[in-house]
């Protein structure tokens, strides 16, 4: 407990308020005394103490994962203090002030009891006031709900008056009705009866419905029901016998009549339902059946149905529009569903197990939709018939994913038949095509899309499948030039290259299939890809093929190994001509150009012949260097071996200079010969400077033959 004390006319505390600041390890800031130079800090925030989710758990809980306990303590007490001298020093500012408080306070109890009187009866007076407003509100309230009551059954009372006065009214029309033509019912006495007649009947009757609909069930309702069950029937069975005597005689008036009074009820679905009855089922279980169509076929019948409803609908169609009557619609409601239920019923036109029976059915059946579109007359018309449920259902009986099958089988069976069957070539007037397999495919691709194939609502399938067909001949171009082996296939190789660019030209006329799609990017980039496939199959194949004439050239190539023994130990003279493979290295390449002319072959010399001379020259300079350098090898050896003899001194052409005198003749003579073969190419021309600048090694041989040969 703090005990302050006078000293000086000033407050203090008893204790130590300055505890050492090093034993503090905290990172919050405190509150410091104003008179201390430095702000002291604290292992928590000074600020957590006023806050509203303060409690003494989680202070305690958060400082202790930071200090231990003792230092924790150590921190409150400094806290503490350093608050308690922060009111000392507020006190001692204003000591003063503080004294003279009870002073300047006397007589202030006096004044507070003097004004708390008038101050109750205020407050009394307000009261009294508020609650009599609300007693007066109260019965403001009960006197509204009273009146609004009242008001709501008057309201219900004129409803049942109205009520009351349209049946009698009614009824003293149908019985005079009844009366003036004396004979049947008053049902058939309404149907013969003037039109204004059934129309006041009709306007009474919606009245009727009206505040019959604003009624709760009441017993005075049900005390009515019965009879206005009665009206109700006798107004529908009179319609009814107006409309079909309207129907059967063609009527317009007596139909117009009709048409007004149901829109007038709110029946026109009524009039749609009679319509299919009478008109329709009966023309449907007639003329669309099995019988029909086998015997007249399927789109004379179809004709047939377009004609009928032409003739029947035609008159109700413009009643309607003149009488702006917008829910009404014979066509969509009342003839397509007794149509697509009677044709859903002959289930052999939607087999799909013959696929040109199937083309045949499905095409004349979109045809005959399409025309049926028309006697819609409106595009509203014509959307609501798509909508519908028998529309819908209808479409869904045509297995189109299963006849697309079966053309698939056909058209992928008879691509993988001709790619099974030897190739052979084309006649004379197949031109461009040189075999009969590219006019084959082109003929499989235009299948697809011919009229008694193709199918609108297969495009994306039959588009797919002209994709797969050019990939699937872009891959026998390849598999076969590389099984051709012998010159007869190798030959027709070439010819189906020479196709295959050919078709890889018309690709892009196969957007003509698609129609007012082809303008789609993506189907112009499929087509692209594809002719870039066909495009690489023929140079995958060109590959092979010179790999083949690179490898027959280089056989021929090989002969030059047998230099070295030809010369060494032998005794043979100095060559002066070059080895006669020479001549016969680039014979596959010749008896290629006289299998390749005629066009077969695009740019014969840079596509074909180069490749092949830069190849051959390629291996040929490798020959050369391993053989100069065995030479050079085994001519030491023996020059070794001659020293430790310590023989005579050979004169004359040794056996190596032998040997590179003939390796520049061969070099020379082949040099010779890509020249008189073809043009040089720039890559060409280095390969046979390097190959001359290894075999320049043999210039002083050539010059001793030539010597030799001068002096002889």
């Amino acid at each position: 407990v703090l005990t302050p004390h006078k000293r000086e006319g000033v407050l203090s505390t008893g204790r130590n308020t300055s505890p050492s600041p090093e034993r503090m390890a905290g990172n919050g800031v405190g509150a410091g005394d104003p008179g201390h130079a430095a702000v002291e800090t604290y292992c928590f925030r000074s600020d957590a103490f006023v806050e509203p989710s303060f409690t003494v758990e989680t202070f305690v809980k958060e400082c202790r994962l930071r200090v231990p306990m003792a230092d924790l303590k150590v921190g409150l007490d400094r806290y503490h203090d350093t608050l308690q001298n922060s009111m000392f020093t507020l006190i001692n500012k204003d000591y003063g002030e503080f004294l003279s408080l009870s002073s300047n306070l006397a007589g202030l109890d006096k004044s507070i009891k003097e004004i708390t009187s008038p101050l109750d009866d205020l407050h009394t007076d307000v009261r009294k006031l508020k609650d009599a407003m609300d007693t007066e509100l109260a019965e403001l309230e009960q006197r509204i709900e009273r009146r609004t009551q009242i008001r709501d059954r008057k309201a219900l009372c004129q409803r049942y008056l109205n009520i009351s006065a349209s049946i009698e009214k009614i009824e003293k029309l149908l019985s005079g009705a009844e009366n003036e033509k004396g004979d049947g019912s008053a049902e058939e006495a309404l149907s013969r009866g003037s039109g204004e007649l059934i129309e006041r009947v009709a306007s009474e009757f919606n009245q009727l419905q009206f505040y019959a609909t604003k009624c709760d069930r009441s017993p005075f309702l049900d005390a009515l029901g019965p009879r206005i069950s009665t009206i109700t029937s006798m107004l529908q069975k009179g319609l009814e016998l107006s409309f079909r005597r309207g129907l059967e005689s063609g009527n317009r008036e007596v139909l117009r009549q009709c048409l007004r009074t149901y829109s007038i009820i709110d029946k026109i679905s009524v009039a749609e339902a009679l319509f299919r009855d009478i008109i329709m089922v009966p023309y449907a279980t007639e003329h669309i059946k099995k019988k029909s169509v086998s015997e007249q076929g399927l789109e004379v019948v179809y004709t047939n149905i377009l004609a009928f409803v032409e003739e029947q609908c035609s008159v109700l169609t413009k009643l309607a529009e003149q009488l702006n009557i917008s829910s009404c619609d014979f066509v969509v409601n009342s003839v397509w569903p007794v149509v697509a239920d009677t044709l859903s019923k002959l289930t052999f036109i939607f087999a799909s197990g013959i696929a040109d029976d199937f083309h045949s059915n499905y095409s004349t059946t979109v045809a005959f939709l399409d025309k049926f579109e028309l006697l819609c007359g409106s595009r509203r018309s014509v959307e609501r018939l798509r909508g519908h449920a028998a529309y819908i259902a209808f479409n869904r009986r045509w297995s189109l994913p299963v006849y697309f099958q079966l053309r698939f089988q056909e058209i992928a069976g008879a691509a993988e038949g001709l790619f099974s069957e030897p190739l052979a070539e084309c006649s004379i007037h197949s031109k461009p095509w040189r075999l009969t397999v590219g006019n084959a495919v082109i003929a499989l691709i235009e299948r697809c899309w011919t009229a008694d194939v193709y199918l609108p609502g297969l495009t994306h399938r039959f588009w797919k499948l002209t994709l797969q067909i050019l990939s699937r001949y872009a891959s026998f171009v390849v598999q076969y030039c590389y099984s051709a082996v012998s010159p007869a296939d190798q030959a027709l190789a070439l010819l189906l290259m020479h196709d295959t660019l050919v078709l890889r030209d018309r690709v892009p006329t196969f957007l003509r299939f698609v129609g007012a799609a082809a303008n789609e990017p993506s189907l112009a980039e499929a087509l692209e890809g594809a002719a870039v496939k066909l495009g690489e199959s023929v140079v995958d194949a060109r590959e092979i093929y010179c790999g083949r004439l690179v490898q027959a050239c280089s056989e021929v190539l090989q002969r030059c190994g047998n230099i070295p023994r030809q010369y060494r130990h032998t005794g043979r003279k100095a060559p002066t001509e070059p080895t006669d493979f020479v001549s016969k290295v680039f014979d596959s390449v010749v008896e290629f150009r006289s299998t390749a002319s005629g066009g077969i072959v695009e740019d014969l010399q840079g596509e074909w012949e180069i490749p092949v001379v830069t190849a051959v020259t390629a291996k040929y300079k490798d020959l050369i260097s391993q053989l100069l350098v065995s030479s050079k090898e085994m001519e030491e050896k023996l020059q070794r071996v001659k020293k430790l003899r310590k023989g005579n001194k050979v004169t004359g052409m040794t056996d190596d200079d032998k040997i590179r005198l003939q390796l520049w003749l061969d070099v020379k003579a082949y040099r010779e010969t890509v020249n008189g073969l073809t043009q040089p190419s720039q890559e060409i021309q280095d390969l046979l400077a390097a190959l001359q600048a290894l075999v320049d090694e043999c210039k002083p041989a050539v010059d001793v033959a030539t010597a030799a040969a001068t002096s002889a």
